[in-house]
């Protein structure tokens, strides 16, 4: 496919005949013969990657004058290659899915690395076509992905014959492209709702198909708590303060000190700020019990990326709380209210797995994600206390009591009259807006939270 001395003929809009012979080759193996679908899948995965890795020249030698010893090079671009090549690998692999030996032996991995390219450049892909309006690249492999993500989730670490350090490399693989689509640099079209409405694909991808095969026992601990991270990485509204200390580790290993500095320094909003919250519907949703199927897959996976989602949470209030005593009687951005807002009203809604809390912070969370030990005997009333609220479903309003309280307590309100459906779970790009708007309080909000941390608590009044 690569050989240097073709004839050259433009290969953006269409094949050149080289390319054309070695396609209709492939479609000549008989794929009965054990072993021939994996090296097809393989050898096609490498095909794709030729328009974005491949620097091989061509010389034309029709356009050298005689006795003239230069040379007019031409690049070969493979893009005609990779746009024929992306969605058949899609349809081979769904055909050939089934077989545990493209599992074992690396082709599943190689075929996700494949797609990972494009998603990953998405805008600085190279353009599709010349004279037409193809699909761009990056669309095309997000959607043969898609295809391919949807089939293999499942069955990834259910092929017994599998080694478990090849399941864990198919997993990493497969979060790596999430990892490339959810935190893609679309700073070059901000403000396109087409193509963030076309990546909301990925959140329901993630949510319908591969959040209940995440908490496999196969699959790593690190692996689920990256997938967390990224999550809560997409999941940012406005840029952090200047000069925000990292945060820290308090020797637990599952949770950091959040550090935030108070600022009047205004932030910046970040591209596609409806596409961050659909991200942050979906960590709420992964450490919520809402879904019932794959119980103990679930379980596992809210034990450890429910860090990340205490730690985002703590981050918005406790950097509200901190401005409010320098902002005065000075507003807020929008951007900033509203997520105020929002992290108010899901923390309202949310309802954990009983034990998600205690299990995360445990050493071993995974180990303890299902099945909790025993009530603590030790006669440290406040031991006792943390133990019985980190058990509860409620369990992270009890963690972020002192927050929701300075918020209750504070000398104003962050306000907005917002969709009354805004903060649903089920909400869609193609859904359309509610005509009923809500007035939204953040000082009602946090009281209506510690009221139901009494309610929890089984306080009368």
């Amino acid at each position: 496919m690569t050989y240097p001395c073709s004839d050259f003929r433009p290969d953006v809009d269409a094949l050149t005949p080289l390319q054309s012979n070695i396609l209709a080759v492939f479609d000549s193996i008989d794929l009965v013969v054990p072993g021939s679908p994996s090296l097809l899948l393989a050898d096609l995965a490498y095909f794709i990657t030729l328009a974005f890795t491949s620097s091989s020249d061509l010389h034309d030698l029709s356009t050298v004058p005689r006795g003239n010893d230069s040379i007019k090079v031409k690049k070969v671009t493979y893009i005609a290659l990779c746009k024929r090549v992306m969605p058949l690998l899609a349809h081979l692999y769904s055909r050939f899915k089934k077989l545990p030996d493209i599992y074992a032996n690396g082709t599943v991995e190689a075929i996700l690395a494949a797609y990972s390219i494009p998603i990953k450049l998405k805008y600085n892909c190279p353009a599709p076509s010349k004279f037409g309006t193809d699909l761009p690249l990056w669309k095309l492999a997000s959607t043969s992905f898609i295809s391919v993500a949807k089939d293999c989730s499942p069955r990834i670490s259910e092929t017994k014959d599998t080694p478990d350090e090849r399941v864990a490399k198919i997993w990493r693989k497969l979060l790596e492209v999430i990892e490339g689509a959810l935190l893609a640099d679309c700073s070059s079209a901000a403000d396109d709702p087409i193509d963030e409405a076309f990546d909301h694909i990925f959140i329901s991808v993630i949510e319908t198909h591969i959040a209940a095969h995440l908490g496999h026992p196969r699959i790593p601990d690190d692996i689920i708590v990256g997938f967390g991270q990224v999550l809560q990485e997409a999941s940012k509204i406005h840029d952090a303060a200047p000069d925000t200390p990292p945060a820290t580790s308090d020797g637990n290993s599952s949770f950091l000190h959040v550090s935030v500095i108070a600022t009047t320094v205004s932030t910046n909003i970040l591209p596609r700020e409806r596409f961050s919250y659909w991200c942050f519907d979906l960590l709420f949703l992964l450490c919520s019990d809402d879904a019932t199927d794959q119980e103990p897959n679930r379980r596992r996976v809210a034990a450890l990326c429910l860090q990340h989602l205490l730690n985002r949470v703590s981050q918005v209030l406790m950097s509200y709380c901190l401005d409010i005593e320098l902002y005065g009687d000075m507003p807020f951005s929008r951007a900033r209210e509203e997520e105020v807002l929002y992290v108010l009203n899901k923390l309202l809604r949310l309802r954990l797995w009983t034990g998600s809390l205690w299990a995360s912070r445990s050493d071993t969370p995974s180990k303890f994600a299902s099945s909790l030990p025993e009530l603590t005997k030790s006669t440290d009333v406040q031991e006792r206390a943390r133990d019985l609220a980190y058990r509860s479903q409620r369990a992270h309003l009890f963690y972020c009591y002192n927050l929701l309280l300075r918020v209750a307590t504070a000398s104003k309100s962050a306000t907005a009259w917002l969709p009354e459906k805004l903060f649903a779970p089920d909400t869609t790009p193609d859904a359309p807006e509610s005509a009923q708007y809500v007035h939204y309080d953040s000082r009602k909000l946090a009281t209506a939270c510690l009221q139901v941390l009494g309610q929890e608590m089984g306080l009368p009044y």
